[in-house]
């Protein structure tokens, strides 16, 4: 859904200026840290929500896109809706605009993770890796699999 949106608002060249956050954890990380915790000895059950701690405005997030040379800009959620009713199959928010047509203003649910990262502090094993790093790596394979051009 996550690519899909942001693929979609590419092609559409603009992106609901909502405020909404960013949030990308590689799978990797989430194995180790997964298995991580449930390798630890403990005496109590143990419930971890997690999630990158770091995160990006959805303004932040299409900057840094447009650093790595995919262009879009920021429209007032009530215009790009317009524009989104019209968008043909070709487009990717095509497959998920349903999920864009009701108020887009409400502010994301915060994730609680702050004994899981704690814990997972303790077993030595570090935070997901920087936007600066990871974007490029994943612009870099999308593209190389022809999802974004």
């Amino acid at each position: 859904h996550f690519w899909l949106f942001n693929k979609g608002c590419l092609q559409l060249g603009a992106y609901p200026d909502m405020p909404e956050t960013v949030e990308m954890t590689p799978v990797d990380h989430l194995a180790r840290s997964i298995a991580a915790l449930a390798l630890a000895p403990r005496k109590e059950l143990l419930v971890a929500n997690l999630s990158n701690p770091a995160t990006l405005s959805l303004r932040a997030f299409f900057a840094a896109l447009a650093g790595c040379g995919f262009t879009a800009k920021a429209e007032p959620p009530a215009e790009w809706q317009k524009r989104l009713a019209s968008i043909g199959e070709e487009n990717a928010l095509s497959q998920i605009k349903d999920f864009y047509t009701g108020d887009l203003s409400a502010a994301p649910l915060p994730v609680e993770q702050t004994a899981t990262l704690a814990a997972l502090g303790a077993l030595g094993v570090g935070s997901a890796p920087s936007y600066e790093i990871l974007l490029p790596l994943y612009l870099n394979y999308f593209k190389a699999e022809g999802f974004l051009k």
